[in-house]
């Protein structure tokens, strides 16, 4: 039986200004399962980052249910939160969150550092992360030493440390180029094979090839839902609805989707 790692339950999320209410999420269904990688997609408005922020713990549902692990997040003082973001959560940001003044190996260790670690502790765990990152002959470097791509890789190497129940990656493919893209793609495969559960908000196709389930938010509720090349399909076939006389002639003509080309390689 697979193991559950993320439950959302009828999840809203309302803002208020005065008299003003705007509903961000208007009642979310849908699970997660150990070993998964969930990329979450949506135009702006449609509820993509509310919904990470709720579920890496940095903000809170107004009403509905959010298990983590088996954890009813839902429940959670504050403080408690923390504690869960601490222990079970690793977050890449797409800004990175480096310091500039310590060198690479060092933010690494950071978060070992606030956990009360030992020196030696800390930087054979660091060592280990970066090597698997490939940024191990990296370690004296300064992050503005390194590429937009290289630093995301950093930011992966310190989320990983305490082998946390999810990682969530925010838009981590937005400020890079090509190059840098593809070497990040190269990382995140190890985290797939490593069993890793992984939470992944973008607007950039092209990283979809190492997911294994797409989530399309519109307008505060979730479109679909499902396996990466299925959810694909369906778009291309509501982009370029084919008529029945030219089915009936041309059965196996491929479509093409022109706002979201399914990436080579997509995980089935």
């Amino acid at each position: 039986m697979r193991e559950e790692i993320i439950s959302v339950e009828g999840l809203r999320k309302t803002y208020s200004t005065g008299s003003v209410t705007f509903e961000a999420l208007k009642g979310i269904d849908f699970k997660v399962y150990k070993g998964e990688f969930v990329a979450i997609m949506g135009n702006s408005g449609s509820g993509k980052s509310t919904l990470m922020n709720i579920i890496g713990c940095l903000d809170v549902a107004t009403s509905g249910k959010y298990f983590l692990g088996g954890q009813d997040i839902s429940l959670c003082k504050e403080n408690q939160l923390n504690v869960v973001r601490c222990e079970k959560i690793g977050f890449v940001f797409q800004s990175f969150n480096l310091l500039p003044k310590l060198n690479v190996l060092q933010n690494v260790e950071l978060p070992m550092v606030y956990r009360g670690k030992k020196a030696h502790e800390r930087k054979t765990k660091a060592i280990e992360l970066l090597e698997m990152v490939g940024l191990g002959d990296k370690l004296k470097n300064k992050p503005t030493e390194l590429s937009g791509g290289q630093r995301q890789r950093i930011g992966l190497a310190r989320a990983l440390y305490g082998d946390p129940v999810l990682v969530v990656l925010d838009e981590p493919n937005s400020n890079l180029d090509d190059v840098g893209e593809a070497a990040l793609v190269e990382s995140i495969k190890t985290l797939k094979s490593k069993g890793t559960t992984v939470i992944l908000i973008t607007h950039r196709p092209a990283i979809l090839q190492v997911t294994n389930k797409l989530a399309l938010m519109q307008q505060g509720l979730l479109q679909m839902y499902g396996n990466t090349n299925e959810v694909l399909q369906k778009l291309q076939q509501q982009a370029n609805p084919q008529p029945a006389s030219a089915a009936q002639q041309n059965p196996a003509q491929p479509k093409q989707v022109v706002s979201l080309s399914k990436p080579s390689g997509a995980q089935s």
